[in-house]
C-alpha cells in the first residue's frame, strides 16, 4: 500500500501523528506522504509505524531492499549514494 492511500483510510490527522510518532516536522511528513523520497532509515521508520502496511519497496522502490536487510544500522548517505538505481535503468 501507498503511504498517501494508507493516510486517506487512516482518517484525519495521520500526517500529524506520522509527525510525532517520528520527530519530524508536520511539513515533512505531509511531503512524504505527497510522494517525495525519504531516507532510508525513514522508509524503515514509516514501514515500522505503519505495522509493515506501508513498505520499504513501494515508499523507495529506487533502492535494493534486499541488499539493505542486511545491514542492522545502515549509513544513509552511502547506502543511498551506492544503491539508489537512476530511474531510466529500472
Amino acid at each position: 500500500m501507498l503511504l498517501k492511500e494508507f493516510a486517506s483510510v487512516s482518517g484525519k490527522g495521520f500526517g500529524m501523528r506520522l509527525a510525532r510518532a517520528l520527530n519530524v516536522t508536520p511539513g515533512i511528513a505531509y511531503r512524504w506522504i505527497n510522494g517525495e523520497k525519504p531516507t532510508i532509515q525513514r522508509c524503515l521508520q514509516i514501514s515500522m509505524y505503519t505495522q509493515n502496511q506501508v513498505r520499504c519497496e513501494e515508499i523507495r522502490p529506487d533502492i535494493d531492499w534486499n541488499l539493505i536487510s542486511k545491514y542492522q544500522k545502515p549509513d544513509d548517505s552511502y547506502l543511498e549514494s551506492k544503491l539508489c538505481t537512476p530511474k531510466n535503468q529500472i
